[in-house]
Parts: structure tokens; C-alpha cells; sequence
């Protein structure tokens, strides 16, 4: 037994039947990796401990969600693939196609139905240069358990290219082009990416994605057997850590929420660890202060309290930045804030950026918000997030949320973990 069978049966949250030209490379408790023998795509199977917001009211914050992740991707394995590259064997490409704002990695982003249920397709690349091209396709089914997704890739390592040169060449011949400002015009105009060129160049890696999304659309390939419930934006309870609050937009508790832990999921296009794959995360948690410590020693405490769970987001990481800063709170209350940006260990994930802040409340209690997502994500944008979060959050039987707290300014100056004080 193993996650394709669970797959296959329906125990996953879905059950999948896929032609017989599929072939297992490999699968553990929650992904399988599999290989399309006609195509040579590989087809992975993940499913996670995510939510994944489809609201019609958040389309515009799903679409930039998707176009900056992506970017991102497309930027680094760039930078990756030069830095792989033996000496004296670049090309004439030195920076990314990305370097141009007018050009986007982001091929579709869809709506799709397996079936009565709602899911999200997006296409896009994450390579395209001389020699290699790309592409990725993600299907994002929620469930009442997580998130499913089917995650396709095809590349191109041979001529690249060739799609868009034909296709351009029969546009010029069809419009009889005689100068360069006519054919600049042209090719400004052109759609070679057109799903209804993909019949015409069919082992082209774009039209492989799209032909393994339109299979595992086709009516019987996946029938939810574990539809996702309704998750209306408005004020969550949190009994068990006594008080309220309201996400920010596209941010939905994650299945494995429980008592005094509880995550909020923001997904872009695809499933993975928070900070990596577009996914920023929100948790939020609580423990009981020490009654006895008062002024200078309290606050010392606390910010222990924040150092510790800090490091532990930065256990392994090859670099790190981390500034933190105080200010006073509600009736003698405290709130600390950490910032830090950091490179993790494993190769090839983007560096990331966690925001952590911390503030006392009545009965002892120390509550945590914290902050996970990719560098890409502003220190700003971050913060407002936060602060979002904190004003809405109230005391479970009242009505009054807690006061604003300004952050420092941009420009703080950034600070060793162990000065606190400065």
C-alpha cells in the first residue's frame, strides 16, 4: 500500500484513474511521483496541510499572488542555472526574461470543476532561454482534509523557439511585412502561447501541460470523495486561546489546527512548506507568563520567549538578518516584534522572510501572531498583515478590539539577536 493507492481508491480525499502510459517513479506518505511514458512529463501527486482561498471577492489578490510567486520561481532557478553553468560557457543571456516588466511567466490562470466541486489551474514557466524551456501546470483541489494537487512538468532541452519563430513567420508572409517597425509590431501582437496552435506542435512542453490538465479534466479521471467545506470570510473563534479574530484576505485555517496552535494558509499556485512555493502562513499561538517578573526583567523574558521561537525558524539557515523592537501596550501591556530574512539550508528554496510579535493580555497570557513567506513578500506589507490581525483580535465576550500599534519605521536600523535592549 502507499499514497497512489490511496489515490486510486479515493482514501486521499479524491480518487484518480489515469491511463495505463503512467508509470510510478516513486511515493511516500502524502506525494507520489509519476512519468507520462508517451510524453515524457513527470506528473506529481502532492497533498497538503493547506487551504486554498477561491473567493470570487479576492480574484485580483489570487492573480497577483500567482504572478509575483511565479516570478520569483522563474528568477531563481535562473540565477541557479547560471551559477551551474562551467566557466566560459555562458550564453548571450545574462539576465532573466523576467528582467522585462512587460513579459510574465504566467502562461493561464482558471477555474475549473472536477466535476461540482471548485478548483484552480494555472500554467506558467520556469524556464525560458536558449537551449531549455519549462513549463509547469498546477491543478489545486481543496478538500475537507487539505489541499490536492496535481503538479505537471515538461521541458524542452533541444532548439527552443521554434514555436514562436513559425508562428511568426507565417504572420509576416500572411501580412506581407517590409520594414522592422512593422514586424516589431507583429511580434508585439503575437499569441504564440495560444492553445489553439497546440494541436500543431504537440510535443512542445506547453502543449503537453495543457493536454495532461485537459486528461485529468475529462469526465471520471477524479471524483472528489472529500469536498472542501464553505469557509466564509468573517471573524474565526478561537475558544481555546479565549478570544476572536478575522484573517487577512485569502488566509484559511489549515486542517491540522488544533487548541493553542492554529495556521492560516495563503496559497498562490501551488502546495509546499510556508516560505517556499508561494505559500505564506499565518500562525497563531499562546502560553502563560510569568506572573512574578516585572519591568526591565518582564520584558527580557518575553523577548527569550520571541529569540527562541525565532531561531527555531532559522535552525540551518546558511545566512540570517533579524531585527526586533518593543512597544508599550494596552494597560501596562507589552508587544514585541522580530523581524528577520534568511536563506534555509536546502538548495534551491528562496529565501524567506518571518515576522513574529508578541502581546501580553489580562489572566497572564502571552499571545503569538507570526508571519511566514518568501523575501519577495515587503517588510511593510508583512507588518500590515499583522496588524490587521491584531486589530481585530478581542477577548471572547467583548466587543473591543485591542489599539493600534505603529511599526518602526522602514529604515530601522538592523540588530544582533542578542541586543534586545539597543
Amino acid at each position: 500500500m502507499g499514497f497512489f493507492n490511496d489515490v486510486t481508491s479515493g482514501a486521499a480525499g479524491l480518487r484518480l484513474a489515469l491511463p495505463g502510459r503512467f508509470q510510478i517513479q516513486g511515493q511516500d506518505e502524502t506525494s507520489a511521483q509519476l512519468v507520462d511514458l508517451d510524453r515524457q512529463a513527470a506528473l506529481f501527486l502532492f497533498r497538503f496541510n493547506l487551504q486554498l482561498d477561491l473567493s470570487p471577492e479576492n480574484e485580483g489578490l489570487l492573480a497577483r499572488d500567482v504572478e509575483r510567486h511565479a516570478r520569483e520561481l522563474f528568477e531563481r532557478h535562473f540565477h541557479i542555472q547560471q551559477q551551474q553553468r562551467p566557466a566560459g560557457k555562458g550564453g548571450a543571456e545574462v539576465v532573466p526574461r523576467t528582467s522585462d516588466p512587460t513579459w510574465s511567466p504566467v502562461v493561464s490562470i482558471e477555474r475549473t470543476r472536477p466535476g461540482p466541486h471548485e478548483a484552480l489551474s494555472v500554467v506558467h514557466r520556469m524556464a525560458y532561454e536558449p537551449g531549455l524551456e519549462i513549463v509547469m501546470g498546477h491543478l489545486l483541489i481543496p478538500l475537507s482534509s487539505g489541499l490536492f494537487e496535481f503538479r505537471i512538468i515538461a521541458a524542452n532541452r533541444g532548439p527552443t523557439g521554434v514555436r514562436e519563430t513559425v508562428l511568426l513567420g507565417e504572420a509576416a508572409a500572411k501580412a506581407d511585412i517590409k520594414t522592422d517597425e512593422a514586424l516589431t509590431q507583429l511580434m508585439a501582437g503575437s499569441k504564440p502561447d495560444d492553445p489553439r496552435h497546440d494541436s500543431r506542435f504537440p510535443d512542445h512542453p506547453l502543449s503537453v501541460v495543457r493536454s495532461m490538465l485537459r486528461m485529468l479534466a475529462e469526465p471520471g479521471s477524479i471524483e472528489v470523495t472529500q469536498p472542501a467545506l464553505q469557509h466564509p470570510a468573517s471573524e474565526v473563534l478561537l475558544p481555546d486561546m479565549g478570544c476572536a479574530m478575522t484573517p487577512p484576505p485569502r488566509y484559511l485555517r489549515t486542517p491540522d489546527s488544533d487548541g493553542t496552535f492554529l495556521r492560516f494558509s495563503r496559497v498562490a499556485f501551488a502546495g509546499g512548506a510556508a516560505g517556499s512555493d508561494g505559500v505564506q502562513m499565518l500562525t497563531l499561538s499562546c502560553f502563560k507568563e510569568d506572573g512574578a517578573a516585572e519591568g526591565p526583567e518582564r520584558l527580557k523574558l518575553l523577548t527569550a520567549e520571541g529569540e527562541f521561537l525565532i531561531q527555531g525558524r532559522l535552525r540551518g539557515a546558511t545566512s540570517s538578518q533579524l531585527e526586533t523592537w518593543s512597544a508599550p501596550g494596552q494597560d501596562g501591556g507589552v508587544h514585541l516584534f522580530f523581524h528577520t530574512v534568511f536563506q534555509p539550508e536546502t538548495f534551491g528554496d528562496p529565501q524567506q522572510r518571518t515576522i513574529l510579535r508578541l502581546f501580553t493580555q489580562a489572566q497572564g497570557m502571552v499571545n503569538v501572531v507570526m508571519l511566514d513567506a518568501a523575501a519577495c513578500l515587503s517588510k511593510e506589507e508583512m507588518l500590515a498583515d499583522l496588524e490587521a490581525v491584531i486589530q481585530s483580535w478581542r477577548p471572547l465576550g467583548t466587543t473591543a478590539a485591542l489599539p493600534s500599534v505603529s511599526p518602526p519605521p522602514a529604515e530601522k536600523k538592523q540588530k544582533s539577536w542578542w541586543r534586545w535592549w539597543a
